[in-house]
Order: C-alpha cells, then structure tokens, then sequence
C-alpha cells in the first residue's frame, strides 16, 4: 500500500534517490580482491559536490566516509570539509545556474554518465523526486532552474511538466537544495520513513520505500549525452552525430529548430557566429539563448524563434531645416548601427501594441549576430523592474550583465561602459513605477554623465514629456505600412488545417481592410487579433471597444486543431460573460497600482480582494482562475516564476471595461486618479 506521509527535500533525502538509482555494482568476491568500481557511497557523494563546485579537495584519509554517511542520514549539514555552508561558493554556483547553465549541466551530464543507471532507473528517480517535492509542504514559492536552458519554474508548474531532461532536473534540484536547504537535519524524519530498522548491531539500514512508484502523470523521461554537445570527438560509442571543422555545437534549450537539428540536442553553426571570440563569448551566446524565442499571443504554448514571426517597422525622425520647418527622415530596417547615425542617445516612442520591445529585442540579437563588426557589447534591460533599492543605475544595469554569464566584478564591468564598448538597451520607461521614475531618470543622467561613450537607447510609450531627458533624440515608431501588415500575416502561422481563413484574410486586408481599419492594420498587435477575431466574426468592427470585445470572445473560444472552434469549459466554472467581470476587477485593481506581473502569492492577493466573488459562484479559487488565465483565454502567460499579461493593452481595455460600469458617484476619483498619474495615460 503506497506511503501517505509528508516527505522533506534536502542534500540527504535527495543523495539517498540517487544511491538507489545508481548503476550496477560489482559483485562482492571482486570487491574482496582489490577490484573497485567506483561506486561506493563516498565517491558517488564526491562526484556530486564536484556539480556544484568543480574544485573540490577530497579530504585525506577516511574521513570522507564518515561524512559520507552522516550527510546521507540528515545529521550533519556541513562542516570545514563539506562546503555547503561557504557563501562564496554557493553564491558563484548560483551565478553559474542563472548565467551560464550549460556549463555545470556538462558537470551533471558526467557525474550521471559515471555513477547513475540513466536507462534503467533515470524515470523512478524523477518520479521519485517529484514525489517527495509533491510531499513537502515547506516548499511554497521558491523556483528550480530545471529547464535545459536554465530557466526557473515553481513547485506548481514543476509538478504538472511532462517533459524533462534528466540532468537539467538533477541540477535544479541540487541548485535549489544548496540555495533553500542549508539545514540538512530537517529530512531525518524521511530518511527514517524511507529505511527498515537494522535487524542486527552495526547492519546495513535497507531502503524500503514506494516513494515514486504511484507518481502519476505520463512523463517522458529525456537523457542528455554530454558527448553529443560537448565534444567533437568520437569516443567508439557510435555516436551518430559528427562535427565538421569550421562548425561548433550550440547547444539549443528547449529543442530550438527541431526541424534543422533533427535529433540532436544541438545546432551547427560555423564557428564563432552565435559565440564570438573572446572574453565575452559566453555572454552573448546566453543572452542570444534567452532572447531568440519568446511567446505572443498566438504561440502561447511553445516559445517561437524571433525572426520566423518578426517584421521590422520603419523609425522616423523630424529632422530640424530651419524655424518653424522639419523634415522627417525614414529609417528602414533599423539597426543600432543606423539608428547610431542620428545620435548616440536614442528614445524611440510608441503607442501600445506597435512593437517597441520587439524593436528592441531585434536591435540586441542584430548586436550580437554584428558583434565583430559593430563592437559593441549589447545589454538588454528591462525597466519594470527597476525600485528604489539599488543604489544606483550601475547596481541594476550590472545585474543584467552578470546574470548572463558576464563578469561578476562590478569594478570590471564599470572599466568596459568607461571604454565606452556597450549598447545599453533600456526597455519600457513606462513601465517604471511613477514612484520612481524621477529617480531613475536622475540615476540615468549622473550615469550618462559618467560613462557617456556608451550607446543608450531607450523604448517608451508616448506618455507626458520627455523634457527632463535633454541629451536624447526622440524617435518614433512607425505604424505598418501595407507591405510590412502583409508580410507580418504571411509568418504567421495560423491556423495551417484551414489555410483558406488566413488567404481570405489576406486576400481582404490587402483590398478594403488595411485603409477602412488602419487603426488596427497598422499595429502588429491588433492586426494579430483581427485574424483571430476574422476566424470567429468573418468580419472586423470598427469600433475599438467592440474590437476588443470581440478579440476576447474570440480567446474564449479559441481554436482546438482537434476539435474545430469549440466553447472551452473553464475550471472556474464561470460562463464566459462573468469571466470577463472577475477580470476586468483585477485588472482595474492592479492597473490602479501599477502591478504588470504577478508571483502566485501577489496573484492571489489581488484575486482574494475583488468583490465580484461574492455575486459569483461559491468555490472559485485563485489557481482556478490563474489557470483558466493562462491555459485557457491566453490573457497572461507564465514565464520565470510570475505570470504576465500577454499584452498590457488588455490590461487597460479591461481597467476601463470596469470603470464604465461604476456608479457616477465614483467617476470623479476615477477621473482624479488618471489626472495625477500621467505614468498611466
């Protein structure tokens, strides 16, 4: 009968997993003749701290036995020999975690080749491990960096994933014990559950335990070889995949371009295109990682490289003739080698949905791709989560730089912005909280001041002025052209079972809809939701109210290739009309404070304070909600540990859905609360 106890994660419980998971030992005649196989309980234990700290000293003597053992049964945490309370150490693994994943996954990938039976026993110990994570309540919101590329995922999410690569799970969840679980007694309670009394003085304890084996869910258990992205050479393992001189393995998480790298875990490129030469190879190549795919609206499941769905707008800028007289400069297909041209402080201005982040995103991964060219070092920064508690912009900017596997010496990187080497791409001043926007733009002018051979530009919506930033030529982002509306439908790859929807949409916006909706033509994000509200209407209001209106009946009933277009049955119970109210409650809640993202603790908050759950139904709880948000409507999408709108105009149509519907009495603090936050407008 499976166990119903309540379990505890930690370095000893989860050394125990992987005891039992371990390849087949000799037999004990070998043993008894000098024969060893590497396998015993200490070595395995050595090869493990070796994951995290690569230049680990095995203490001499037999000593290490002895910590072997009390470390596997939760009565010793660390000690001058075990380094799992050094703050040095734990901190620059930490760093290597969110910076350069794939070289401490290359460690796990070798310590799993060398001591673990990945074939045989690799689909227990994850399920054993999820198991024993399911059980232990202590874990709430603390993240696993278990994805191939390194990128986090909560307890809730972590459980429900049916696809993991063995070695980058085994990594996450060492990472997260080292950084949560410095207190290793805590899992002696489990061990003892998890082992048979000895039956005679000084007997092996056995592990006797179904932890694991009732683990429901059909995952699929991946194994990464670190021959097949690490090295070139033929090691005699048949290893079908060769490397041809000129060509380096990249490795690409979460399976990038399947269609190109086949079955391998990695893609060919010619050898310093993706990670160019020197110092700042590593950077570059994990910035390019994390930036070359992302969700959008109609790819809400799996992240999409970036250019096989992106179309550049043009840039325009009023060019000063003589008084009172300007002339407007177009850029086409902007580069930050272009757009250098006009100055070296650039703010691009757009309105919401027309491509400011995308924009800036394609001047980052163009950087890179022209880093031997242009030479400069690219650092994407996104300003939502800039606060008063860095002292000031280098603290954050250098954050940025660290956290993708730059340098971790603060003095160093400030020496790199005096050589004036960066391109620092600031995202959303918008997005700053009012609170602090006059701090940051202090911050921004002292350190302009200082390092101000660098390349800034800066992306934000059209809101107030731009006075106080004297030094910046102001650019703005131009709406579609026809041309550019076309080919941005054209990458899209919608709906590829009925390809006539998408023709005669095209067909129809390139005849009447592009001038009689040009409102919605000619920004990305509406014309996106135009095909998707095509599909259901066969035709596009014209007012933007109703626009949006019928966008959202449209993501209600969202297209299931399998079933044709159908009414999803949301968890909450709720009918799609009051839905749309429980929304539209937090949105105008949250826009009121200026909360663009969400951690499960802050969504719930919000969702526990709208007072349109006492008119609903009885037992709609938040994670329902939450899930119905992401899984079912597509108005937000999880990504690193918070959920987020998947464009804040949805935010704002729903704020204001809500505020319409108020009593008269409230429309003037209603009226007030916009006058005095300009941020907002």
């Amino acid at each position: 009968m499976p166990e119903n106890r309540e379990y505890t994660l930690c370095g000893g419980t989860f050394f125990v997993l992987l005891l039992q998971a371990r390849r087949p030992r000799f037999a004990p005649r070998k043993n008894a003749t000098g024969e060893k196989d590497g396998l015993s309980d200490s070595e395995v234990f050595e090869g493990l701290i070796r994951v995290a700290f690569p230049d680990y000293i095995t203490p001499a003597g037999r000593s290490i036995r002895t910590y072997t053992s009390s470390y596997k049964a939760c009565r010793l945490s660390a000690n001058e020999y075990l380094p799992f309370n050094r703050e040095e150490l734990t901190s620059a693994f930490d760093r290597e975690i969110k910076g350069s994943f794939a070289t401490p996954l290359q460690r796990m990938c070798e310590f799993t080749t060398a001591f673990i039976d990945e074939k045989n026993m690799g689909n227990w110990l994850v399920r054993a491990i999820l198991d024993t994570i399911n059980r232990d309540s202590s874990i709430t919101d603390e993240l696993f960096y278990v994805d191939s590329n390194g990128q986090p995922m909560d307890k809730k999410h972590l459980l429900i994933t049916q696809n993991i690569d063995l070695q980058s799970f085994l990594l996450g969840v060492w990472h997260f014990i080292l950084m949560n679980r410095t207190d290793n007694t805590v899992g002696a309670a489990t061990i003892e559950v998890w082992h048979k009394q000895p039956t005679a003085k000084r007997a092996k304890r056995e592990f006797d335990s179904d932890v694991g084996k009732s683990w429901g869910g059909n995952i699929a258990v991946n194994i990464i070889s670190a021959s097949q992205f690490f090295s070139a050479e033929d090691d005699g393992t048949n290893d079908p995949y060769e490397i041809p001189d000129g060509m380096e393995p990249v490795l690409l998480p979460d399976g990038i371009a399947p269609e190109l790298t086949g079955d391998a875990p990695w893609l060919l490129v010619p050898t310093g295109v993706l990670s160019p030469a020197g110092e700042f190879g590593t950077y570059l190549h994990n910035t390019y990682a994390k930036y070359n795919k992302m969700k959008t609206l109609l790819y809400n499941d799996t992240p999409r490289e970036f250019y096989k769905f992106y179309v550049c707008n043009d840039i325009s800028q009023r060019v000063y003739i003589k008084k009172f007289t300007y002339q407007t400069k177009t850029i086409h297909d902007a580069t930050a080698e272009t757009l250098q041209e006009c100055s070296n402080f650039i703010l691009i201005s757009g309105t919401g949905g027309l491509g400011k982040s995308m924009m800036m995103r394609h001047l980052l991964l163009d950087a890179i791709d022209r880093f031997d060219e242009f030479g400069k070092i690219p650092i994407f920064i996104p300003l939502k989560d800039y606060n008063d508690t860095y002292d000031g912009l280098l603290d954050y900017i250098f954050e940025k730089f660290e956290g993708l596997g730059g340098t971790d010496n603060i003095d160093d990187f400030s020496e790199l912005l005096m050589q004036g080497v960066c391109l620092l791409l600031f995202d959303g001043l918008d997005e700053i909280k009012s609170d602090y926007r006059k701090k940051f733009e202090h911050d921004l002018d002292i350190f302009a001041d200082k390092y101000t051979e660098n390349m800034f530009v800066i992306s934000s919506r059209p809101t107030g002025s731009f006075v106080s930033l004297h030094r910046f030529t102001v650019l703005d982002l131009c709406p579609f052209t026809k041309e550019q509306a076309l080919a941005l439908i054209d990458k899209l790859d919608f709906r590829p079972d009925e390809p006539i929807i998408k023709e005669n949409f095209r067909r129809e916006l390139e005849t009447s809809l592009f001038i009689s909706h040009r409102e919605f033509t000619q920004n990305p994000l509406l014309l996106t939701i135009m095909l998707m509200t095509y599909e259901q209407f066969a035709e596009i209001p014209s007012k933007m109210h109703i626009f949006y209106r019928e966008a959202y009946v449209a993501l209600s009933q969202k297209h299931d290739a399998s079933k044709g277009a159908y009414k999803r049955v949301l968890k909450t119970g709720l009918t799609a009309d009051q839905f749309a109210d429980y929304f539209a409650e937090f949105c105008a809640r949250s826009y009121r404070d200026e909360k663009f993202e969400f951690t499960d603790v802050l969504f719930d908050k919000y969702f526990n304070s709208l007072h349109e759950r006492t008119k609903g139904p009885a037992g709609v709880t938040a994670s329902d909600f939450r899930d119905d948000l992401v899984e079912n409507m597509c108005l937000m999408f999880y990504e690193s540990g918070k959920y987020h709108f998947t464009h804040r105009s949805f935010q704002e149509y729903f704020c204001a859905l809500y505020f319409s519907k108020q009593k008269d009495k409230t429309l003037k603090a209603i009226g007030d609360f916009f006058e005095n936050n300009t941020n907002l407008q």
